[in-house]
């Protein structure tokens, strides 16, 4: 059995990264059902291929807009939980599936995944109005879009970047979790080598600046260790934040007073975007 699980990973980890995409595409809720008003979104990823979203208008006067990027695992229904309050703090949400994710088209990679970010951006461009737009990602929607935006040309659009439990380098964090195994211990060098490391998050950090940037990380988080983001504060430039919060990996987004942390960074960048005339 052993052997065989061996095996298995060898295979799933040679050349890709392949594994670490984890997407369903039945959708479990809709945002009505829990008394939001929303819009299917249907717009093309830079390779043409079809992706889909749910824009949920504020509630009340928009103050900003967010776009959101899940984590690795189901789709855009899975993942509304950590995002749906925000249409009740006056904040527009745009949360997309990328590629093989729920209702969009298509298989998922890291270098597909890259374009659909940067036309979900372009996306919550168009439909931001004069409102502030600030990037929200989760673990590896994290992880993306800080490849995606250090290389985006619509960065200086942004009026800041907020990245949730991200990862720092996809080979170290495949180590790390065979390092918990003891028969893949000895392994854990020569398998993470064979992972696509071209887009790791480590590298794009730095050109990140001069976007006003907030890490988020939970010290017990069993899932992505939180030095990970350390490592990507560390190599950030200014103007940046690092807290580390209580709620573990897929709980950040669930106590109170994270939610205001976010809320309150979201509202002092809106703050210091310069603002169209009015007419």
């Amino acid at each position: 059995m052993r052997c065989f699980i061996l095996i298995i990973l060898i295979l799933s980890l040679s050349g890709c990264t392949q594994f670490i995409f984890q997407p369903t595409q039945e959708h479990l809720i809709t945002p009505d059902k829990i008394g939001l008003n929303y819009e299917d979104i249907h717009f093309e990823s830079l390779d043409g291929l079809k992706l889909h979203g749910w824009w949920i208008p504020a509630i009340g006067e928009a103050e900003a807009t967010v776009l959101y990027l899940h984590g690795n695992a189901q789709n855009i229904s899975n993942h509304l939980g950590n995002a749906y309050w925000l249409p009740k703090e006056n904040i527009n949400l745009l949360i997309v599936d990328y590629r093989g994710y729920g209702h969009s088209a298509g298989l998922p990679s890291l270098p597909g995944s890259m374009m659909d970010i940067e036309a979900a951006l372009q996306q919550a461009l168009a439909l931001t109005g004069n409102t502030p737009l600030v990037v929200i990602g989760h673990s590896l929607g994290a992880s993306m879009a800080i490849y995606a935006l250090a290389h985006s040309p619509n960065k200086t659009k942004l009026a800041g970047a907020i990245f949730a439990a991200p990862l720092s380098d996809y080979q170290q964090v495949a180590r790390e979790v065979m390092a918990k195994v003891w028969f893949l211990w000895p392994f854990q060098y020569p398998l993470s080598w064979s992972i696509n490391n071209d887009f790791a998050p480590i590298n794009s950090a730095p050109q990140l600046s001069p976007l006003p940037l907030l890490f988020l990380h939970s010290p017990t988080d069993n899932i992505i260790n939180p030095q990970h983001s350390e490592r990507l504060f560390a190599n950030a430039g200014e103007p940046k934040q690092l807290r580390l919060l209580a709620g573990g990996h897929n709980a950040l987004f669930t106590p109170a007073e994270n939610r205001q942390l976010i809320l309150d960074t979201i509202r002092g960048w809106r703050k210091k975007t310069p603002q169209p005339p009015s007419h």
